[in-house]
């Protein structure tokens, strides 16, 4: 559908039965719908995702990169969408919150931020000088076209030329897979999420990879953090999974392959006489369900 208020407005009428991502804004109506049933069914949540392109400046370099780390607040992404602070927690660790692999190693940056003068200072460190930078941002998700403005804003505060490049989600997802040069039809930076259980494991995640133009796009590279990710998935323990963990976390906000923006519980929305939903993390899925 168009948009959320037209999928708002289709499941109240019957026309629809089940709405996977309703405005959290607009919970405490739904809420109120005799008819409607609210559940969250992924218990680990969604985080939001900045993802920088290492293939092309500013953010081929590191410090570029670190300064997104300082120039960001969760709380302003978290806000801006979903509103009801029930739903949603600021998260440093690199693999999510309410995991097994949280951790805390390094993460100092995210007790200081936002520091708009610090992410000016690296920004200019890694050699920037006013070049655009370019933004894609996909205006029919709530989610990306508010994370999107945020970002805009935040960089042209420490004098960055941001250009915001407005299509839907179709049209990011196309042009994601460019590697040429902004200019050429390639970019600089956009905003995802992912699912929490995903993020929380360093190998079923793909954008956990730093295997240069082979990896997620953005394409990182660190031989590090392939080295570390090979040991994760060898290890023989938890509490071994939990110290390598904590090793691959170090060096991951030493290279910054990515941006966290936030994480949230997305509770969906059906009508009553849908039952037989199940809960499990990141996909929906439509067996065992029955419409009476």
């Amino acid at each position: 559908m168009a948009d959320s208020q037209t999928a708002l407005a289709a499941l109240q009428a019957g026309e629809i039965d089940f709405y996977e991502t309703p405005p959290i804004d607009l919970i405490d109506q739904l809420e109120s719908d005799k008819n409607l049933t609210l559940e969250v069914l992924n218990k680990t949540g969604n985080i939001g995702w900045l993802r920088m392109n290492f293939l092309h400046p500013p953010f081929n370099n590191v410090d570029a990169r670190r300064a997104m780390l300082y120039l960001l607040n969760q709380e302003d992404y978290m806000k801006a969408t979903f509103g009801n602070a029930k739903y949603y927690n600021k998260c440093a660790s690199n693999f999510g919150c309410g995991v097994p692999m949280e951790n805390d190693a390094n993460t100092s940056w995210f007790k200081e931020a936002p520091n708009p003068a610090k992410a000016k200072e690296y920004l200019q460190k890694s050699g920037y000088k006013g070049e655009p930078i370019l933004l894609m941002q996909a205006t029919n998700i709530d989610f990306m076209r508010n994370a999107a403005d945020l970002v805009a804003g935040a960089l042209r505060s420490i004098g960055a030329n941001v250009q915001v490049a407005s299509s839907d989600w179709g049209g990011v997802v196309n042009r994601r897979a460019v590697k040429a040069p902004p200019e050429q039809g390639g970019w600089n930076l956009f905003i995802t999420w992912a699912d929490g259980n995903a993020v929380s494991n360093p190998i079923a995640l793909a954008g956990h990879a730093a295997t240069g133009e082979k990896a997620w796009f953005g394409w990182p590279s660190d031989a590090k953090n392939e080295d570390l990710r090979d040991k994760w998935a060898a290890a023989g323990s938890l509490q071994e999974k939990q110290q390598i963990a904590r090793e691959l976390q170090e060096n991951a906000w030493n290279f910054v392959p990515h941006v966290w923006l936030g994480q949230w519980l997305q509770p969906t929305a059906r009508r009553k006489n849908l039952t037989g939903m199940l809960a499990v993390p990141g996909v929906v899925p439509f067996w065992h369900v029955e419409k009476s």
